[in-house]
């Protein structure tokens, strides 16, 4: 089965660093650059996943993911939202709506993926196991409720640790695209004269 996730990010780099992270066989990667393509594609087909650009030229992206969000056969649908370094957020407009995550550039790719790929596994996963049945005379103590958090507590704590990742992983996506550009050079190098270096070989 192939899974297909769309990227609407007009930047080639973006679009790089996602056809390098989602390589496997099983996906399949659409790109937008614009709005007008990501409606194409979300008319052809449904994915797995979106990574949708704030900026993205065409329709105010606000108005987009509320679009989106009021289409039934998209709900559910992992929604990552990235930021531009440097990009303000219009908060207001931001907070009534449903998304998955905003991540900010520089940010790191395998974790997005990772999202996408836990979301797949939950759609795909029954929704009650035997175990999970209660019984009419339940045995043991019973189970503990969740320990309710405070998102803006919990964000706080982990935004040192977050930063310093996002650095970390950072450097990592610099070496792996240079690495992937580097090939592509060779190998265009290499096409390019190799048949020059052969007709010069012939003439002497």
């Amino acid at each position: 089965m192939t899974y297909r996730i769309i990227v609407a990010d007009n930047s080639p780099s973006v679009q790089k660093i996602f056809e390098l992270t989602f390589s496997d066989p099983e996906f399949e990667l659409r790109c937008c650059r614009d709005s007008q393509e990501l409606f194409t594609q979300l008319n052809e087909t449904r994915p797995v996943g979106l990574i949708l650009n704030l900026s993205l030229p065409g329709q105010d992206v606000y108005d987009l993911v509320a679009q989106l969000n009021s289409q039934s056969e998209l709900r559910g649908l992992p929604i990552i939202l990235v930021q531009n370094a440097f990009e303000s957020i219009e908060e207001k407009r931001l907070s009534p709506l449903v998304f998955t995550k905003l991540v900010t550039k520089p940010f790191d790719s395998e974790m997005i993926a990772e999202i996408i790929k836990k979301a797949l596994r939950r759609t795909e996963e029954p929704q009650t196991l035997p175990e999970d049945v209660a019984s009419e005379n339940p045995s043991g103590p019973p189970a503990e409720e969740p320990f309710p958090a405070n998102p803006e507590d919990l964000a706080a704590l982990a935004r040192p640790i977050i930063r310093e990742e996002i650095v970390l992983l950072e450097r990592e996506l610099e070496k792996r695209l240079r690495a992937s550009l580097l090939a592509e050079l060779k190998r265009w190098v290499e096409e390019k004269w190799r048949p020059r270096f052969r007709e010069s070989g012939q003439n002497e």
